[in-house]
């Protein structure tokens, strides 16, 4: 006996149905399953006006009467004839059902489709799970061989990937414009049969195979692929089976997004972790130890839109009452920004290592980054740099501003914009540049920062400006470097109300002490 799956087979539904029916018909309506015995629902057939059995796709599961009362046998034709018209269409709806469940029990209980939807092994790569899913299509189908073909990323054309108990050598059109190709209707339908003798089998089939079922592997992102079952004999490919191939279709698409997803995530992960390092332990600021008699009172502030940022930002001290000064921004964003600023800091600090003088002409070490970086980076990537030279003994800062924000000097709250001089770095290998010298005072403010601090903005739309970096200096006295920077950064966060910056943003900040 098998037993009840559903509500089409559940005695309680079907009698409720049936009652409410007759009650609707005028004619009294009655289901008995095909196990029930045959005493129990005994009726003169004098009275049965209509009768049917159901069928499951594989056996009678029971059988609907239509039984009419002596008055109704006696007078009502077209009352009677429109309740065998209403039962008929029942029981066709009710046939559907109960092969639908048979369809799913079969499944349910089949030792090969039942363990697709179990997740395989976890270390199980894209190619092993696809002939793992070969070989149970070529068992539940009993065919010749099965072939997986899998779609290009540009979705033009299909590639050969795996077979199985047929040679990869048997199989033709290893690699398919899908245009052109069955496959193509085998997407577009949901399936496709092809024969020996039809319009695709010259240059589709294997020789001597005789038929081929085609099925799309899809995703809810798309169609990854087509799985293939070739026969050598001729062969009527019954509903069961087509139902069969297409549900391990669907499962082996399921376990290569699965798979894949896993993958990605785990690469996602991976990557994280190495620019948290690399942002951690490669940062693109830097302060030296300086000396208590550097003259200078130094603040930055650095922030990066994503995990590694192309905004440079330094300070070292070079000998001799000298100090170094360097802010600069690398174009794009990211890590393809980062490995801009990181050629340019590392050319930097070879030149640190080095100890030449020339660190002292900031020209000469504007035009030695420009050549570093053009030797290095492809025609449209290329960095703003403010290099600068502080002398203690005279005061003095003599500087190179290659196509960077010129930034501010600041003198008893008159402010003053310093000049550029020449190209970005890294355009052209032979670009000359020139420096500039200006004299410092106590208490003077020289103030550099990159265009995330003044293309910061609203929610008007409006950008900050560097005469937004100029009112947050006018608005006290401050003590320190510290607190200048701090109240610079603070009007710009006032300023794009909290919103995540879109690009890097620095900020370098130095106060001539006494």
């Amino acid at each position: 006996m098998r037993p009840p799956m559903s509500a089409a087979t559940n005695p309680e539904w079907l009698n409720d149905v049936c009652r409410k029916l007759s009650q609707a018909l005028g004619c009294e309506l009655t289901y008995s399953a095909a196990v029930e015995p045959a005493e129990s629902c005994v009726v003169p057939r004098s009275h049965i006006v209509w009768q049917a059995s159901v069928h499951d796709g594989q056996e009678v599961t029971g059988k609907l009467q239509l039984c009419a009362s002596d008055s109704a046998t006696h007078g009502a034709d077209s009352q009677a004839a429109n309740a065998v018209g209403t039962a008929t269409v029942f029981a066709e709806i009710l046939e559907r059902l109960v092969s639908a469940e048979r369809r799913l029990e079969s499944v349910d209980h089949d030792p090969l489709l039942s363990n697709l939807s179990a997740p395989g092994n976890l270390v199980e790569t894209p190619p092993q799970i696809v002939r793992r899913f070969l070989r149970t299509a070529q068992q539940a189908s009993r065919s010749w061989g099965t072939a997986f073909f899998l779609k290009e990323a540009a979705g033009q054309s299909l590639h050969l990937r795996a077979c199985d108990t047929v040679a990869a050598e048997e199989i033709p059109q290893h690699r398919r414009c899908l245009s052109q190709a069955p496959d193509s209707m085998a997407i577009s339908q949901g399936s496709l049969i092809i024969r020996a003798e039809g319009e695709w089998s010259e240059h589709w089939l294997p020789r001597n195979c005789r038929s081929a079922f085609i099925v799309p592997v899809r995703t809810t992102e798309g169609c990854l692929g087509t799985l293939w079952c070739l026969e050598r004999r001729e062969r009527v490919w019954a509903d069961p089976e087509i139902r069969r191939l297409t549900l391990v279709a669907d499962h082996l698409a399921a376990a290569l997004e699965r798979t894949l997803l896993l993958r990605e995530s785990d690469a996602r992960r991976r990557l994280s972790h190495e620019l948290a390092f690399a942002s951690t332990y490669h940062p693109g600021h830097a302060m030296g130890l300086m000396p208590q008699d550097s003259g200078l009172d130094i603040a930055m502030r650095v922030t990066s839109a994503a995990a590694l940022g192309g905004d440079l930002c330094e300070v070292w001290p070079i000998g001799e009452g000298h100090t170094l000064l360097a802010i600069g921004d690398a174009t794009g964003h990211s890590v393809p920004a980062a490995m801009i600023m990181s050629a340019a800091r590392g050319s930097l600090r070879t030149l640190l290592a080095s100890g030449r003088a020339e660190l002292k002409s900031t020209d000469l070490v504007a035009a030695r980054l420009n050549r570093a970086l053009h030797s290095v980076t492809r025609g449209e990537q290329f960095m703003s740099l403010l290099c600068g030279v502080y002398e203690r003994s005279r005061n003095t800062l003599v500087y190179t501003n290659a196509g960077h924000p010129p930034p501010w000097h600041i003198r008893e709250g008159r402010a003053t914009s310093l000049r550029s001089h020449g190209m970005l770095l890294g355009i052209f290998p032979d670009s000359v540049y020139e420096r500039s010298q200006i004299a410092l005072q106590p208490g003077d403010w020289l103030v550099g920062y990159t265009d995330g601090i003044t293309e910061a903005l609203s929610r008007e739309r409006e950008m900050f400006c560097s005469t937004g970096v100029l009112a947050a200096m006018e608005d006290g006295r401050f003590d320190s470097a510290a607190a200048a920077a701090d109240a610079i950064w603070s009007a710009v966060q006032r300023h794009s109300a909290g919103a995540q910056a879109t690009d890097d943003q620095s900020l370098l900040v130095l106060r001539v002490m006494q």
